[in-house]
């Protein structure tokens, strides 16, 4: 009887990644479980977490919000869109039934499809090791918390994978779709186009220097023609008039102009951060806190670019583009952190075909035994030190990331208080609040009141600078004005103060016309008792 071979334990570890399904389903079910339990304890680490779930429970409730009361002093109030609306039609199944839980799970389930869409993408392009590349991202602590948040961000970079994989494919009408519907699905959608032009220009200029390099061996004739032919901006065209039929055919055009102006270009591009106290994210990094955030990933992309230009003639399209990606979104980074969550994938992407690339035309391990051979000290020194160095900033990576996540938010924070308000005010009255930031969770637990600020504080500011500044002033306790002229001007009688805002809380202790009606470990409320 003749007996097989036994094949070693490398030959079957190879072969169950390389197996199609097999990997496919094994990188789902390790980011799944590993998001798990980063998302099991009851907090969210982004305030945000409170609106999306509350959109998501009225999108459930009665339909697509067409206006938005809750703010009526911000821009929002007439030029409301809810530009992560197909965000939150997916969000919508799992929160009407567990609210809390149904948004993690909905959170873990799109962290996980995006990190097996990059799998999915470089086994496409034939990158060599794809499930560990893939499997990296779970170890770099500012991606991993990012997609971590419950945003719509895993979604708006599982759009732009798809996309780019549409545009190296030559797909038109695929990439039109995709643009048409991610200007329902993220307020960034102008990414799309503008990668889907970067790529255009990209592949213009290589083919172009490509015939160049040939130019004396050919005609002028054949020279012009093929760059005719061969050309791809109409791609380029086929995302732009998808993302414009997004905008246009959309039931919240034409307020939605206003809108994303003052989203993508106010508080995106200009950002008024040195006038406004406006969200974490777009503040940017520390240079040793993004060091040590991203020092692995950037020390990979560091070894793809040297190969990148040791073997520039062999470099392919998608090679030119995420570099390109990689250092605009670093570039990105250095302004504002929350650019992090798109650096870090595409450094990695970039990263991942060149290495592959080399270790293909390279006979790697046979350098590797040379190497051994001529210099076995140095080797056994490098190969310790990546032994230690690289385990603990794996593990200091991961850990430092569910600490960021522990440190958030509690589901019922404001709940009491919010149910206290509903009990003893008037339908739609206005309250002030200490920080815009807090709006969210306001919101969600009562929807009864109004509010001053939410979402990003230049929405109020663009639509009443006075107001803006009387409720900053007061919140902050840096008004010349009279207590007394602010209330009225703003057309409030309740202020709540929550934890940590204590000059406002003494201010309002010591201001008779002020009563304090309410108090728990979260918040305060005080009620203006004093004449109008």
């Amino acid at each position: 009887m003749f007996l097989k071979r036994k094949k070693s334990f490398w030959w079957q570890i190879n072969y169950f990644l390389e197996n199609r399904y097999l990997g496919y389903f094994l990188i789902f079910l390790i980011c799944f479980l590993v998001f798990l339990y980063l998302q099991k304890e009851s907090v969210f680490a982004d305030p945000d977490a409170f609106y999306h779930l509350k959109i998501s429970e009225l999108i459930s409730q009665k339909g697509m919000l067409l206006n938005f009361k809750w703010l009526p002093y911000t821009i929002l109030n007439n030029y409301f869109t809810d530009h992560h609306f197909l965000y939150h039609l997916i969000l919508a199944p799992l929160v009407s039934i567990f609210p809390f839980s149904g948004l993690k799970i909905a959170t873990i389930l799109l962290s996980s499809s995006l990190i097996t869409i990059i799998y999915w993408f470089l086994r496409k392009r034939g990158v060599k090791y794809a499930f560990f590349f893939s499997l990296l991202l779970l170890f770099i602590n500012p991606f991993l918390f990012r997609i971590n948040l419950v945003k719509a961000n895993s979604l708006s970079l599982i759009f732009l994978i798809l996309g780019i994989n549409c545009l190296l494919e030559n797909k038109k009408w695929p990439l039109f779709v995709l643009s048409f519907l991610y200007v329902w699905s993220y307020g960034g959608w102008q990414l799309l186009p503008f990668i889907s032009g970067i790529y255009c220009l990209i592949y213009f200029l290589n083919y172009r220097h490509k015939k160049i390099e040939n130019f004396l061996s050919e005609v002028i004739g054949r020279f012009l023609k093929p760059i005719k032919n061969k050309s791809r901006w109409n791609l380029f065209f086929y995302s732009l008039i998808g993302c414009i039929l997004g905008v246009i055919i959309n039931p919240y055009f034409p307020k939605n102009l206003v809108f994303y102006w003052t989203q993508f270009v106010e508080i995106g591009v200009i950002n008024y951060q040195k006038i406004l106290n406006v969200g974490q994210e777009w503040y940017p990094y520390a240079y040793d806190s993004l060091l040590a955030g991203t020092g692995l990933i950037i020390l990979i992309l560091i070894l793809g670019i040297l190969f990148y230009f040791l073997y520039f003639k062999k470099n392919r399209i998608e090679d030119h583009l995420f570099l390109f990606l990689s250092v605009f979104f670093f570039v990105a980074t250095l302004k504002s952190r929350r650019y992090v969550e798109y650096f870090i994938p595409f450094a990695l992407i970039f990263s991942a075909l060149k290495l592959s690339q080399v270790i293909s035309f390279l006979n790697f391990k046979k350098y590797l035994i040379s190497f051994y051979r001529k210099k076995r000290i140095l080797f056994i020194i490098i190969l310790i030190y990546f032994s230690i160095t690289i385990p603990i900033n794996l593990y200091l990576g991961f850990s430092g990331t569910r600490g960021q996540l522990l440190s958030g938010y509690d589901y019922k924070m404001f709940a009491q208080a919010m149910n206290w308000l509903k009990e003893n005010t008037v339908k739609d009255e206005i309250i002030i609040h200490s920080s815009w930031d807090e709006f969210p969770m306001l919101f969600y637990y009562n929807d009864y009141n109004q509010y001053m600020a939410g979402l990003d504080p230049t929405f109020f500011y663009k639509a009443d600078q006075e107001k803006y500044n009387l409720w900053s002033d007061f919140t902050q306790v840096k008004s010349k004005k009279s207590n007394k002229f602010i209330i009225h001007e703003l057309k409030a009688r309740y202020v709540l103060v929550s934890v940590g805002h204590d000059n406002l809380r003494r201010e309002l202790e010591k201001d008779e016309n002020f009563q304090k009606v309410y108090l728990d470990k979260y918040a305060a409320i005080y009620k203006w008792i004093g004449q109008n």
